[in-house]
């Protein structure tokens, strides 16, 4: 009985090895170290057992060559407490790496947590510069660095969006840098995580930008929006960094890159937005001006202009200034302050004045004000024929550029209704413009209106075109989109075509190619949002170019030439 059990014994112990080898040739995870230990402990013991059921078996003892002697007895003992002793051993092992592995995954559940977390955070900010400041504060903490930098690509430049960590001189430095063969620049170009272990001995170029001789490590990773890398995620480190760090700078990356998109498209809808109530409340502005010139004075009428060019402006003040090149003099003849009508300067010590009039052009000043401090004047030139007659001037107490220069287009119109108001009050009083016969007034001022067709799928731009064009006397057909337009003008005769270049279904370029191949006499002038090569008005014969926000002047400009088109037509097809 006691033979069998040995040998059932060692049936166990073969089996058991031989699973073992095998599970650990079919797991990539089982090949750690401990595993060989215990498969060799099972073995030995397999060997051990073979020794006890040889000792019972006098064939086998003959074949092993196995007596009874003591040499076979310390044998048998020996594999038994060697394998014994490589079980034991193995399971000490695998508790190290078993614990390596486990650190390992709270690390990374860790990496995880914190990167759902901070996007969870940041998915609810509205400007980049929130998204940045919220952001790096949490991501240097976490990587255990010392500074951080965003920067966004511009054309061929990385232009530092946030820093933290830097000194002012090298927040100079690393401002605007030229996409080259950098790290920086090779993330921003490969969309590639870039980790550099030696700023100091591969980056010449960011070691001399960054005064700090301590730092060792530089971690960037690409700002990835969904087709193209907006940008570059910098950190960096005086200890260095660990090799999982990097995987995440890069998730990280990946996710601000969406943000970065998304807060950009609701920037641009918001610019859209604020674009189509600016031209709107334009709109209502210019024609309560319009309105008012039928009906009131020429006194009235420069009163409202100013108080208009105020509200438009956002400014402190505005003045009309009538100017008097022979004695050298400017007379305010129309102001938003009353008190100040009447006022007369000297054209050579007042500096907007003087340089309006030297260079026929917009001009502005910034000087110190009577009580210290600073002031802003804002002067444009108002023409009629190309004769300088005066100038409309807006002083504002706190600088804005961008408030100026998104006004600046609509100031102009403003000051092309202020020109012939101008003119009309001062100058035949004067007798520097002689009558016109009563015939050639009536050949030239009264003639047959010109027709004109607007085409526009914004309703804003649609009322502005109507509204001009009827309070001026001319005659307007309006059409919601290509299609609309293009019917109309084959159904009647028209002979300007207004056009936004930007339509659904037939665009701008489509109804100008169409309206030109089929009647070429017709006028064609394009609303575009952006200048238009040359090439292309050639091309789709386009014949006036409105970029937006448009003075209503050049408007108004663009339909007499339309109306002196039309009165020539109509005296050739008489004489004949």
């Amino acid at each position: 009985m006691q033979i069998w059990v040995e040998f059932a014994f060692c049936l166990v112990l073969f089996f058991l090895w031989f699973y073992l080898d095998r599970l650990r040739v079919r797991s990539v995870h089982l090949r750690i170290t401990g595993w060989s230990e215990l498969l060799w402990g099972v073995f030995f013991l397999f060997l051990g057992s073979i020794l006890d059921v040889s000792e019972n078996l006098t064939y086998l003892r003959r074949f092993l060559s196995i007596g009874t002697t003591d040499f076979s007895a310390i044998m048998k003992v020996g594999l038994y407490i060697l394998g014994i002793l490589l079980i034991i051993i193995s399971p000490l092992n695998w508790l190290s790496i078993l614990l390596a592995r486990k650190m390992r995954d709270e690390d990374e559940e860790k990496r995880e947590d914190f990167l759902q977390s901070l996007l969870g955070e940041l998915k609810d900010k509205t400007t980049l510069s929130d998204l940045f400041s919220s952001a790096f504060p949490e991501i240097i903490g976490f990587v255990k660095a010392q500074k951080g930098a965003a920067f966004l690509i511009s054309e061929q430049e990385l232009i530092l969006s946030f820093s933290t960590g830097f000194s002012k001189e090298e927040i100079d430095g690393l401002s605007k840098l030229e996409i080259d063969d950098d790290a920086l620049s090779r993330c921003a170009k490969d969309g590639e995580c870039k980790v550099v272990k030696s700023v100091t001995d591969s980056e010449k170029r960011l070691a001399s930008l960054i005064r700090d001789e301590q730092i060792a490590s530089l971690i960037c990773a690409p700002l990835s929006g969904t087709k193209d890398v907006l940008g570059v995620l910098a950190v960096f480190s005086r200890t260095g960094f660990k090799e999982e760090d990097a995987l995440l700078l890069s998730s990280i990356g990946k996710g601000m890159g969406k943000l970065i998109e998304y807060i950009n498209s609701q920037a641009e809808i918001k610019s859209r937005s604020e674009m189509a109530a600016s031209l709107e409340s334009q709109r209502r502005l210019l024609l309560d001006l319009v309105d008012s010139i039928p009906e009131a004075d020429t006194k009235e009428i420069l009163d409202k202009i100013v108080l208009t060019g105020t509200q438009l402006a956002q400014s402190d003040s505005c003045k009309i200034f009538w100017i008097d090149l022979e004695n050298n003099t400017a007379q305010v003849i129309a102001s938003s302050d009353p008190a100040c009508t009447g006022g007369i300067r000297v054209i050579s010590e007042s500096p907007e004045i003087r340089e309006v009039v030297e260079k026929g052009e917009i001009v502005f000043k910034t000087f110190e004000s009577t009580d210290g401090g600073t002031k802003s004047s804002l002067a444009l030139p108002l023409y009629v024929r190309d004769e300088i007659l005066g100038g409309l001037v807006f002083e504002f107490k706190e600088y804005s550029p961008e408030s100026t220069e998104v006004e600046i287009d609509l100031l102009e119109s403003l000051a092309g209704f202020a020109s012939p108001i101008l003119h009309r009050r001062f100058l035949p009083e004067e007798g520097e413009i002689e009558e016109k016969p009563p015939e050639e007034k009536k050949e030239y001022i009264q003639p047959k209106t010109p027709r004109i067709l607007a085409v526009d799928d914004q309703k804003a731009m649609r009322d502005l075109l109507d509204d001009v064009s009827k309070k001026l006397g001319y005659q307007i057909e309006l059409a919601t989109d290509g299609r609309t337009g293009l019917q109309m003008f084959e159904e009647d005769k028209f002979d300007l075509v207004i056009t936004e270049l930007d339509m659904p279904g037939l665009t701008g370029w489509d109804l100008s190619r169409k309206v030109k191949s089929s009647k070429p006499e017709v006028l064609v002038a394009l609303i575009a949002e952006m200048s238009v090569p040359a090439r292309l008005t050639n091309k789709y014969g386009i014949d006036f170019v409105l970029i937006k926000p448009f003075r209503i002047d050049d408007l108004i400009q663009i339909i007499k030439k339309a109306e002196k088109r039309r009165a020539k037509s109509s005296t050739g097809a008489g004489a004949k």
